[in-house]
């Protein structure tokens, strides 16, 4: 409960608020021990790096509070990882894709290809489509990796498209991620 509670305060811009004192403290640190204040950001200014430590280091004190052993806690970090592992590598996958269709050109070529051929579909045509989503969906099931893979393409091709984006194009989207996720 106390790392949620750290959590939840240290992602606060306190600063913005009017209340600097965490800048100042850090700063302070930093001139007196430089290799602390180093590594982490003022409170109220984290990110993932220091939320990942946060709770890396808060599992560790629990189990020296509850120790049964470091096989125990190895096995049970291993188990409670293996859960967001999967997620983690389709949101990396994903992300290659994206990298590699900007890199080398492949993602103005589609996007300008699909503008073309989609621009006399209108609106029905254009959602009808846009179910493709359904086929990409069983390739990426995550929504987020999803997302990352197929909206950098669907958004210029849609404003390419005299229709543009319509809420139709969301909620075919929505509805193969959804059918997917049910599957």
């Amino acid at each position: 409960m106390i790392s949620f509670v750290l959590m939840i305060f240290s992602l606060i811009g306190w600063d913005k608020f009017g209340i600097p004192v965490f800048v100042n403290f850090t700063k302070l640190v930093s001139e007196h021990a430089p290799f602390i204040a180093n590594f982490f950001a003022p409170l109220g200014q984290w990110s993932f790096m220091e939320i990942s430590a946060l709770f890396f280091i808060a599992s560790i004190i629990i189990a020296l509070i509850n120790w049964k052993g470091e096989e125990k806690y190895v096995n049970s970090f291993i188990i409670g990882s293996a859960d967001i592992l999967s997620v983690c590598l389709v949101i990396a996958f994903a992300a290659g894709i994206g990298f590699i269709m900007t890199n080398t050109g492949m993602q103005n070529k589609l996007v300008s290809g699909l503008s073309t051929a989609m621009s006399t579909l209108g609106e029905t045509g254009f959602i009808m489509v846009a179910f493709f989503f359904l086929i990409i969906s069983f390739v990426i099931p995550s929504s987020s990796g999803f997302a990352q893979t197929v909206f950098p393409i669907l958004g210029p091709v849609a404003n390419g498209v005299e229709t543009g984006l319509t809420p139709g194009t969301i909620t075919a989207f929505s509805f193969a991620n959804g059918i997917i996720n049910l599957i």
